[in-house]
């Protein structure tokens, strides 16, 4: 793993992350805790590479179902994760806003699953 890339990805997410931000916890510390995010995140993505609404298979971002930031024990638990392409991820994961989260997000990606196969057999039989 590259550590300045994890460095970056630290920053990047202590200056959007109000629960982040106002910690008091040593550089040291929160360091650690984004590369075991970028441990587990690389980890999660490696058999989870699709959009799991759309089936893109590019721009790949893995989400948190329960956002961290309110669920702290979740962060790490790959049970918490879905991947979602960049357009998903804001328009489904956040509703338009990155201030939300979409506690439903794992229904309407089974939802939108079964919608896009139906289509995929109906129109793969000539009609």
């Amino acid at each position: 793993m590259n550590i300045l890339k994890i460095i970056q990805s630290f920053i990047r997410h202590r200056l959007r992350n109000p629960a982040i931000r106002g910690e008091r916890e040593s550089f040291l510390k929160a360091l650690r805790s984004e590369y075991q995010w970028t441990k587990v995140r690389n980890a999660y993505f490696a058999t989870h590479k699709t959009c799991e609404v759309c089936n893109a298979d590019k721009d790949g971002q893995v989400h948190h179902v329960k956002p961290w930031h309110l669920f702290e024990e979740l962060r790490y638990d790959m049970t918490n994760f879905i991947t979602l392409c960049q357009p998903c991820h804001f328009r489904f994961g956040h509703g338009r806003n990155w201030k939300n989260w979409n506690p439903e997000i794992r229904q309407l990606s089974q939802e939108t699953q079964s919608f896009l196969d139906n289509i995929q057999v109906d129109g793969g039989e000539g009609d």
